[in-house]
């Protein structure tokens, strides 16, 4: 089930059918004959190597690895480019793999001399990939682990041996920050409502308004996440919108003390707060440390009651995250990993434990939680996305990001109002369906209904 897995993530990320790498460019190279049962390793003059350990391939194979300094592969992902240089594994038929996908399978492993000129965006992005053209055509990438060895300007890249399996050849290299990825300037933002824009301080707050306090998730910022504030503020009869742009890439623990720090400053006597994806996670470590009355809390798609999402369990996070490279620099991905933030949503990780061990010690407001039912729209295009995440959530309804199982769970029955609708997950702040279920349940103040 694991190299299925792999499989289908590497699938994901090329789409299928046929494609073909980049054109050779002369440079160092060497190779000979392997055989499978002693595996053997591969080097060239530069540095560049290739290790198959015993047991990774079967029989004997005819295997030539070279490297070019100049050779840039093209990335068409928006915010992606890749730095010159690639080292190629090529073999001179088909490669025969007999093992499985567990855990305990061979790794292959392939030292890489990145590219000096570009040391500073390698090292800031942390991104290798790896392109996987099998005899049918068909190119796959992945970003396999790897480490960086900076005094000698390599990489180590390690991957399972399975994901040679039909190969015809193996090209690495690696990705830098590109360009297309519109970015916003952290710190509050507010509402604008003539001009229906976020603005950033200096702004005033009038104290005298109904205020709901907004908080995007990852990959996102208030100005994409919450582009229909009007509807959302004429919905929850709100006369006010406070928004908080953070930086996603940082564990809750870092981000939800500069959310309840700007909750605490406002000079209003009460507000609500709406949060949608990882920002309910980040709003919920933040009740324990608010000193101002909160009325309601929404959440939108979030992993409740923080039982984590499967996506970040070790062995899923990378390749998952990799699904959303359109919306985020490589950069981003890396520090979103370096920084702990992936590790922390993992099922019952002990950083959600310890946030609902603070939320049990207080007494909560009332929640209005609502999440989707089908998943991302790019996922349903591709048949094997959709049998990976039956996988990981057991065959139950899921928007892509939130289990069923979690969705219609509530913290507390008695201050929790639940719907789960047929949306994909990045619908859920703006559609009309989300703000009429919420509206009417916030929008009159502090609801005695059904323990509101």
């Amino acid at each position: 089930m694991r190299r299925a897995l792999w499989c289908i993530a590497c699938l994901l990320l090329a789409g299928c059918g046929g494609g073909s790498t980049s054109p050779s460019v002369p440079g160092s190279s060497g190779g000979g004959s392997l055989s499978g049962a002693q595996g053997g390793t591969f080097s060239l003059p530069n540095g560049d190597s290739v290790t198959f350990p015993a047991q990774a391939l079967l029989g004997t194979e005819r295997v030539s690895l070279s490297a070019s300094a100049t050779e840039t592969p093209s990335l068409s992902i928006k915010g992606w480019s890749t730095a010159p240089g690639t080292m190629t594994l090529t073999f001179g038929s088909p490669a025969g793999s007999g093992v499985g996908g567990s855990q305990g399978t061979p790794m292959v492993s392939m030292t890489f001399a990145y590219s000096k000129a570009n040391a500073t965006q390698v090292l800031a992005a942390q991104a290798p990939i790896l392109e996987i053209t099998s005899s049918n055509g068909t190119v796959q990438r992945i970003s396999p682990d790897a480490t960086f060895d900076s005094t000698k300007g390599q990489l180590t890249a390690t991957f399972l041996a399975s994901l040679l399996n039909g190969a015809t050849s193996a090209k690495l290299f690696t990705a830098i920050d590109g360009t297309g990825i519109v970015t916003y300037p952290l710190g509050p933002k507010l509402w604008n409502s003539a001009t229906g824009k976020w603005v950033p301080e200096p702004f005033t707050v009038d104290p005298t308004k109904r205020t709901v306090v907004m908080v995007h998730g990852i990959f996102s910022s208030v100005e994409t996440a919450f582009p229909c504030e009007q509807a959302i503020i004429n919905a929850g009869n709100y006369q006010q919108a406070i928004g908080l742009d953070y930086d996603w890439t940082q564990p809750p623990a870092t981000e939800a003390p500069i959310l309840s720090k700007l909750v605490n400053s406002l000079p209003v006597s009460s507000v609500d707060l709406e949060a949608h994806s990882y920002g309910t996670v980040v709003t919920l470590a933040s009740l324990p440390q608010l000193t101002e009355k909160v009325d309601h809390v929404v959440l939108l798609g979030g992993p409740l009651p923080l039982n984590g999402a499967p996506q970040a369990d070790p062995g899923y996070w990378r390749d998952l995250l990799m699904l959303g490279v359109w919306l985020a620099y490589p950069s981003q991905v890396y520090d979103a990993y370096h920084s702990g933030m992936i590790s922390s949503m993992a099922s019952n990780s002990p950083q959600l434990q310890a946030i609902n061990n603070g939320l049990n010690s207080i007494t909560l407001p009332p929640f209005v939680q609502v999440a989707g039912g089908s998943p991302l729209p790019q996922e349903t295009k591709n048949p094997l996305v959709y049998l990976l995440y039956e996988y990981l959530y057991d065959g139950v309804i899921n928007d892509g990001i939130v289990e069923q199982k979690s969705a219609t769970q509530a913290f507390n029955t008695k201050t929790s109002e639940i719907t789960f609708l047929d949306d994909d997950h990045i619908q859920l702040e703006c559609d009309p369906q989300v703000q009429q279920f919420v509206g009417p349940l916030v929008g009159s103040g502090s609801d005695t209904r059904k323990g509101f």
